[in-house]
């Protein structure tokens, strides 16, 4: 009975509301959520990463219309005054990914009064009610931003994970892989033949100059050979 009644409230809101949307999407996860003007929250949804420049233009449209369309109201969107989509990527393909994404999902296609933002704006509101200040992003991709009345204002890294974003979870990854290869390629004196040079595992066949020189004596001579 309590969810029928949370139900019918909800229903209630939506009908009698004005609504707002607010979007952040990243490389990893895209969550949306759907709130009255009073801040009282009514739906959300949550797919995907909808980074468009490192996932794709369709697998980032495909995400980020999953956590938008649960979020949005079953009625439509006829009482959506507003939205904002603070997104992760390049913002010629986030502009592009959003009139895509809200042109299909939005009454009569219009995205007019949809806003489409860096996620670095997103992430500072979320932590604050003030327009300006710092922030610092460290998820898939890493970044921090001076922030000034609700606006990126300078920024340092956030260069993608070819070029930066030291300290985001891809560089630590990377960082965990590359130590991993450079433990096992590393030369290392062997465990079992003390006094032997160093070995690598992975190169068991590679000539070994101890035990050469071990065995010279005992190699016959060119004659020998020969004579056999």
């Amino acid at each position: 009975m309590p969810s029928v009644w949370r139900s019918q409230a909800i229903s209630a809101i939506i009908f009698d509301m004005q609504l707002v949307l607010g979007v952040d999407a990243g490389g990893t996860t895209s969550r949306a959520a759907l709130f009255t003007l009073d801040g009282t929250p009514v739906r959300r949804g949550h797919a995907g990463g909808a980074n468009p420049g490192t996932l794709g233009l369709d697998t980032a449209a495909a995400n980020l219309t999953t956590a938008v369309r649960a979020a949005l109201p079953h009625s439509g969107s006829e009482r959506l005054i507003g939205a904002v989509a603070g997104l992760a990527g390049n913002p010629s393909l986030c502009a592009t990914l959003t009139e895509r994404v809200f042109g299909a999902l939005l009454s009569g296609g219009d995205v007019r009064g949809v806003r489409v933002t860096g996620d670095i704006v997103t992430a500072f509101a979320a932590g604050t009610p003030s327009p300006s200040g710092t922030v610092l992003i460290s998820g898939t991709g890493a970044i921090a931003a001076r922030i000034a009345d609700h606006a990126p204002a300078g920024t340092a890294d956030g260069y993608g994970w070819l070029l930066g974003d030291e300290g985001s979870a891809f560089w630590i990854g990377l960082a965990a892989a590359r130590a991993t290869v450079r433990a096992l390629t590393t030369p290392r004196p062997s465990p079992t033949r003390p006094g032997v040079g160093p070995v690598r595992d992975h190169e068991p066949n590679r000539p070994d100059p101890a035990l050469d020189e071990m065995t010279a004596g005992h190699r016959p001579d060119d004659h020998e050979t020969a004579d056999r």
